[in-house]
């Protein structure tokens, strides 16, 4: 789920602003770490760093963003 939502948070930007997040982090991979509470610590601090850059970077002009985020945010 939380990698759903953060891949939906950057999809949904990137066709809000027509603009591409080259230098945003990869999704980690995280179905190869084997250590299943390791795995959510990497995916939940993805999450974070997602929620935070979007937090700050979202203007009045990306409505559905925002909302994904705000959902996102509460979760």
């Amino acid at each position: 789920m939380i990698n759903q939502l953060a891949r939906n948070i950057i999809q949904t930007y990137e066709l809000e602003t027509s603009q591409s997040l080259e230098d945003f982090p990869e999704t980690p991979d995280y179905q190869e770490i084997p250590d299943h509470p390791e795995a959510k610590k990497v995916m939940k601090k993805y999450f974070s760093t997602v929620i935070d850059h979007f937090e700050k970077h979202v203007s009045d002009n990306e409505q559905k963003t925002h909302q994904i985020t705000s959902y996102a945010h509460c979760k």
